[in-house]
Parts: C-alpha cells; sequence; structure tokens
C-alpha cells in the first residue's frame, strides 16, 4: 500500500470519517461507527451554537454602542466587530462540507495515492517528503492560529473596562469585575477562554488540515508536472545538440507525457468537485476576518486601546491574508507548470520537424530529411499533446468562480487594501462630521428653549 502524503491530517480528521463498511458489518463496528457520526455532528452544532450566541452579543452591542457613541456606516461597524465570528463560521461550513462528502474524499485520497503515485518517477524518496510537508504544514498552522490568540487573550480589555461599557437605565455600571457579559450573564474568563479555544479555534484547525490536504495533493502534481517538462526539456537538450540519424523521439514517450497530463487532468476534475465550495468559503471568509480586522486597526474611535494590540491584530489580519494568498501557491503553481510543459513541447516540436536547422550540404540535407520523415509520428503525437493542454489547462477552481493563478493572488491583495482605504476615508469623514453634528443638535436645543421662554 502506498504510504499516506497525508497522515497528520488524516489522523485528525478520523473522527468526521465513518467507517466505510465492507460486506457484513459487525454490530460493534456499526455502533462505533454511530458514536463516530453522532460525536463529529454535536460537535459541529456546538461549535455554531457558540457562534450564534457570539453573534447575538455582538449585534447587540454594537447597535448599543453606535447609537450613543459613534455614527459609523452600520456595515463597517458589524465587519469590524463581527471579525472573531466569521473564522469559526468557516470552520463548521468546511467540516460539514468533508462529512457530507466523507465517501468522495475516500475516493480522491485513493486517487492521489495510487494514481497520482504510480506517475511519480521518485515515488518512495516524494513520498518521504510530502510526509514531511504534512507535519510541517501542521506546525505552521498551529502556530499561526494559537500565538497570535494567545497574545490578543493576553491584551483583552481590563474588567473596569469592560463594566463601563455596560450601565443600566440609571447610569450605574452593571458586572463590575466581570471581564465579559452576555444577555445580562456574567462569563468567567477561564469558562469563555475554554469554550472558544474547544468550539472555535479547534474546529478552524481541523479545517485547516482539510485545506492543508488539498495542497498537498497539489504538491504532489506539481512535481508530477516538474518531472514531465524536465524530461521535454532533455529531450530538447538531446535533439538540439545531436545530428545523427540514429536520434530520434520515440512515440512512446510521447505517449507516456500523454498518459500523465490526462491522469493528472482526471485528477483535478475530480479534486475540483470535492473542493470548489470549500475553498470558495475558505477564501470569501478568510478575506471577510482580514477586513473586519483591517478596519478594527484603522478606526481610531473605537479602535485597539494601545499600539501593542494593534500590532497584534495587524499580526492576526496578515495572517488571515495570507491564508486567503500565500497558502494556495501550489495551485497557483499546477497552472504555470502546465503552461511551461505547452512551451517546451512547441519547442520540441520546431527541433523535431527540423525548423532550427541550418544546412547548406545537400548530402546533410538528405539525412536530416530522412531523420524528420521517421519522426513524422513523433511530431505528430507530440502536436495532439499539445493541442490537449492547450484545450485542457490544469487549474484548481473555487466554486466554478475563479480559478488560482497569480492574478488572483495580486486581485486578492489589492481588493483588501482598496477597501480598507475606503473604509478609512469613510470613517475619517465621519469623525470630522460629528462635532458639526452635535453643534447642529446644541443650537436647535438652544432654540427650542428660547421659543419656551
Amino acid at each position: 500500500m502506498a504510504e499516506d502524503i497525508t497522515f497528520v491530517q488524516s489522523f485528525l480528521l478520523a473522527p468526521f470519517l465513518s467507517s466505510c463498511p465492507e460486506g457484513k458489518t459487525s454490530r460493534v463496528k456499526k455502533f462505533l461507527r454511530h458514536v463516530q457520526n453522532t460525536f463529529s455532528i454535536a460537535f459541529l452544532c456546538a461549535t455554531a451554537g457558540l457562534v450564534m450566541v457570539e453573534m447575538s452579543a455582538t449585534l447587540g452591542r454594537s447597535i448599543a454602542s453606535r447609537s450613543i457613541t459613534t455614527a459609523d456606516p452600520m456595515l463597517i461597524t458589524l465587519v469590524k466587530n463581527l471579525w472573531n465570528c466569521s473564522y469559526p463560521i468557516r470552520a463548521i461550513l468546511i467540516l460539514g462540507i468533508f462529512k457530507w462528502k466523507q465517501s468522495d474524499w475516500r475516493n480522491l485520497h485513493q486517487t492521489a495515492h495510487r494514481c497520482l503515485g504510480e506517475l511519480d518517477p521518485s515515488r518512495e524518496k516524494s513520498g518521504r517528503r510530502l510526509g514531511r510537508w504534512s507535519v510541517v504544514l501542521f506546525v505552521v498552522t498551529f502556530v499561526a492560529l494559537f500565538v497570535p490568540v494567545a497574545l490578543i487573550w493576553q491584551h483583552r480589555p481590563s474588567p473596569a473596562t469592560n463594566a463601563s461599557l455596560h450601565r443600566d437605565s440609571e447610569g450605574h455600571a452593571k458586572g463590575h469585575g466581570c471581564e465579559f457579559t452576555y444577555f445580562g450573564y456574567c462569563i468567567p474568563f477561564a469558562v469563555l477562554l475554554a469554550l472558544w479555544t474547544s468550539f472555535a479555534d479547534l474546529p478552524f484547525l481541523l479545517s485547516q488540515q482539510v485545506l492543508l490536504a488539498g495542497i498537498i495533493f497539489a504538491m504532489r502534481v506539481v512535481r508530477i508536472l516538474k518531472g514531465v517538462d524536465r524530461d521535454v526539456r532533455h529531450e530538447i537538450e538531446r535533439l538540439g545538440s545531436l545530428r545523427h540519424c540514429d536520434t530520434v523521439l520515440r512515440v512512446e514517450r510521447v505517449k507516456m507525457w500523454t498518459r500523465t497530463f490526462v491522469v493528472c487532468q482526471l485528477f483535478l476534475r475530480q479534486f475540483n468537485a470535492f473542493y470548489e465550495w470549500i475553498l470558495l468559503l475558505s477564501v470569501g471568509l478568510d478575506i471577510l476576518a482580514a477586513l473586519g480586522l483591517g478596519a478594527k486597526i484603522l478606526n481610531p474611535a473605537k479602535g485597539p486601546a494601545d499600539t501593542t494590540a494593534a500590532l497584534y491584530l495587524a499580526l492576526v489580519c496578515f495572517a488571515f491574508l495570507a491564508y486567503a494568498t500565500v497558502f494556495f501557491i501550489p495551485f497557483v503553481q499546477i497552472g504555470e507548470e502546465s503552461g511551461k510543459i505547452d512551451r517546451s513541447l512547441r519547442e520540441l516540436i520546431w527541433i523535431v520537424k527540423g525548423h532550427y536547422s541550418k544546412h547548406n550540404e545537400d548530402e546533410e540535407h538528405e539525412v536530416l530529411r530522412d531523420q524528420h520523415s521517421r519522426q513524422a509520428k513523433s511530431a505528430e503525437a507530440l502536436s495532439e499533446l499539445s493541442a490537449i493542454i492547450q484545450q485542457n489547462p490544469l487549474a484548481v477552481e473555487a466554486g466554478g468562480l475563479f480559478s488560482f493563478s497569480r492574478r488572483y493572488l495580486v486581485t486578492v491583495v489589492s481588493s483588501v487594501a482598496t477597501l480598507l482605504l475606503v473604509a478609512q476615508e469613510v470613517l475619517d469623514r465621519t469623525i470630522n462630521l460629528s462635532p458639526c453634528q452635535a453643534s447642529r443638535n446644541d443650537i436647535a436645543n438652544d432654540s427650542a428653549i428660547l421659543e419656551a421662554n
């Protein structure tokens, strides 16, 4: 059996994969499968409940504070205050899709290890290297999540500051000494930390493993495509430097390249069918979280309390932006390697057809003409392969809306920066207009008092 190149991700996601029944299943296995299903569904429901409570409380506080202290646009206020709900929602949706399509996942996993593994010329070495990437990427996602989150928790608002934001109808502070208040109930920090870590941060980390498995599969495809391009370049150097009549390109070699490309194309179709909505939701919610954090940092009126907290928020903002861009570089490489193979094939076709040759002697010309005639089948096979690549480009798609490329990376970064600049401009105008609005209200009140007298 082929080595599992995603063994870390497979182990962590095992609770969301029911055991696949083969023939007769014992009662014990059926019971364990039901327990497994119940646990995964209950886990997702608990995460959904926590998100609903957090969203309801945040919406209530946003509406109350907006009506009292600020006139910020409602959309910016919601995006800014609900950023911490976007990544648990992302986790629920991704893990839910993963659970729903678990049979498709098994087929994809099997194809990635068996079919793609057979195409990899250095299968064992590549498998060990990708297995190490499985561990490294897990460690990176773990550190990138929990280190910034721990720093933000450490710089949470003090109880006195938080209590001043919650007052009763008579203006007295409610919950003095209570750090977190939900619907009038005081939640101790330790309890909230345990709930949020278990049912928000942990699901997000597991949802990252679903994406990491796809990224590792993409890395295997990239290695295979690089091997094909390397072989084509080797033939270009061999045929371009030698001019002997026995130097020909075998048709069987071209057919092997064609089979490799077709298998990669079929795998990517299966990959896109499973990952298209997962990738779309991941990118959209990560961008939403980055925008919310950016708006929270840029807002001078209701932004972070100090520079240190602002730096930590900026770190988390860049992390979410990286999740939507740098995280998916292997997907970008698939399309680029496909284009490299096509360009190398065209150059090889020119050499095989003799377009690079410059000869004046009739004898040498006759030898080369005989060589080119014997390579007619190879040239035809190369042209067919080039047409297949041009008509069926390799690409990873997200919900059929876009494919991952360098243009995508630039578009995401520039769009986030543009939206944040627009939000900053809107917030600056709001702050500048607020004193004028207050002055007009004071004048109106004074006029009403004078008329009454």
